[in-house]
């Protein structure tokens, strides 16, 4: 059996799941009760020099012979810079198991209420898959969404607040929707796991949703219907509108304040 250990958790996994990673300044992989000892490399995306990518790894053996490895390579620039790929091979070179992890640049929005797709690409082309979304504010990360490529079946706790495109799923495109997302709700941390036979590829991003100062337009004309995505996409936030002039009025500001219409591309 392999064990596999993350940042604070471990996990026991059976032999044909990849080991995990994870992420400080360091990054590491470990294997356990493993006979014979496999060999163990590292890759980044993009591509690094062999020479920076010098690692420390520690085997050790437990009274049943049985091997325990692992390997850890310092984090190269920023966090959100590259992927981390390890991979472990077994000594007959037959069988390889990778892990790969990135960790996104933080995504910040004042679009609140306003569709968000936050991007989880998988590195290579997968085949027998499932894709897994979890997400984490101040509790403990939870599974939101699951799909199955083989049963394409969808387990969505979300329903109405996320969703995924299924074709793009099968291109390796699992990037995950948010409909409507709020402030409070989904401000937190995104993780999606591309999960195949002998590999595992981990995607993690940040995501701050605020919500902008003005919380409503009022105005004193009908407004045309697809204003209002511009407006989302200005003011960030569910805009009650009503009509529209040369000027309009928003509400929100400690005294009325005119606004031309040119800034908010009623012209």
């Amino acid at each position: 059996m392999l064990l596999f250990k993350d940042i604070n958790f471990l996990f026991k996994c059976a032999t044909h799941i990849p080991p995990r990673l994870m992420t400080d300044e360091t990054v590491s992989c470990s294997s356990h009760n493993i006979y014979p000892v496999p060999q163990v490399a590292w890759a980044t995306d993009p591509p690094s020099a062999r020479e920076v990518l010098e690692n420390s790894t520690i085997k050790t053996t437990d009274h049943k012979g049985l091997f325990t490895v692992e390997s850890t390579l310092r984090i190269l620039g920023n966090i959100s810079d590259y992927a981390y790929f390890c991979s472990f091979m077994s000594a007959d070179k037959t069988q390889v198991w990778t892990a790969s992890r990135k960790n996104q640049g933080n995504i910040f929005t004042e679009e609140e209420g306003c569709k968000l797709s936050i991007p989880c690409i998988a590195p290579h082309n997968l085949q027998n898959f499932s894709l897994t979304w979890t997400f984490a504010s101040s509790s403990e990360p939870a599974v939101i969404l699951r799909y199955d490529t083989r049963t394409k079946h969808t387990f969505n706790l979300w329903e109405g607040q996320a969703e995924l495109d299924q074709d793009l799923i099968l291109l390796g495109n699992g990037s995950l929707l948010l409909l409507s997302p709020e402030t409070q709700e989904h401000t937190g941390t995104y993780t999606c796991t591309f999960s195949g036979l002998q590999s595992r590829h981990t995607v993690q991003t940040r995501v701050n949703i605020t919500s902008y100062m003005f919380k409503h337009v009022t105005c004193n004309t009908p407004i045309a219907l697809g204003i209002v995505d511009e407006l989302c996409a200005i003011f960030a936030v569910p805009i009650e509108l009503v009509s529209y002039s040369p000027m309009c009025l928003l509400l929100g500001l400690p005294d009325a304040h005119m606004v031309n219409t040119k800034q908010m591309r009623l012209s």
